[in-house]
């Protein structure tokens, strides 16, 4: 069901993959309440959200798209940037650098807050404990804009995936890890039980890579050595 990729050699555990039905999970997805009422939404750069970031800038939603790795931070999306006739391509990873802006800083600072997160994964129990690649992506995405004051417990993520990918046994997840509240697949949706979700950076598991050369990660964590509030 998984659509491969050659930019990654088809390598399934180096991207989320778009699947068969992607197409349905946005249909679902642009009915609900919690997509209706949000103006500002941060979503993955994952290939199965290709066509949801394309309807979103159509319905007129701005969008905070993570680059891949944050390797070049956050860009921001929105109808003014992009006509209709390129929509498509700067749904892309490599479109949306080229019709958005990437954030510095304090533009992303005052950019919330967000009103919904969408995303991939890999799997995802019934629960809703996320699974991604295995780098924690999410979870450090999470935690930052968590740090930021830009999402917190009461902001709801959606997670769009096949069928197949969603684990009906119980899994345990750690303080770190960020769980969904909805998940919508082709032929079902799963509203999940409340679970916790991080409140911010757990800094002692931070990759040092990110603290010293990710985009927002040095700079929040100055804040915090100043006494003061990325916030």
């Amino acid at each position: 069901m998984a659509k491969p990729d050659s930019r990654f050699h088809l390598d399934f555990t180096s991207f989320i993959p778009d699947f068969e039905g992607s197409s349905k999970c946005v249909d679902v997805i642009r009915q609900m309440p919690e997509y209706r009422s949000a103006r500002t939404i941060v979503t993955m750069p994952d290939n199965n959200l290709e066509g949801f970031r394309c309807q979103a800038l159509a319905d007129g939603k701005k969008l905070l798209v993570f680059t891949d790795g944050m390797l070049r931070g956050v860009v921001m999306l929105n109808e003014y940037q992009v006509s209709s006739k390129a929509r498509s391509l700067a749904a892309t990873l490599d479109g949306m650098e080229r019709f958005g802006s990437q954030l510095s800083f304090e533009e992303l600072r005052s950019a919330g807050p967000l009103d919904l997160l969408v995303t991939g994964a890999a799997a995802v129990s019934r629960e809703g404990v996320h699974f991604g690649k295995g780098h924690g992506y999410l979870d450090l995405e999470w935690g930052l804009l968590s740090e930021m004051g830009l999402v917190g417990p009461s902001t709801p993520v959606i997670v769009s995936v096949h069928d197949c990918q969603v684990v009906d046994e119980p899994v345990p997840h750690a303080e770190h890890d960020v769980t969904v509240d909805v998940i919508v697949t082709p032929s079902e949706v799963i509203r999940c039980r409340p679970l916790p979700k991080p409140t911010g950076l757990v800094w002692d598991r931070l990759p040092r890579q990110f603290a010293e050369s990710r985009p927002y990660f040095k700079e929040v964590k100055r804040l915090r050595r100043s006494g003061k509030h990325a916030a």
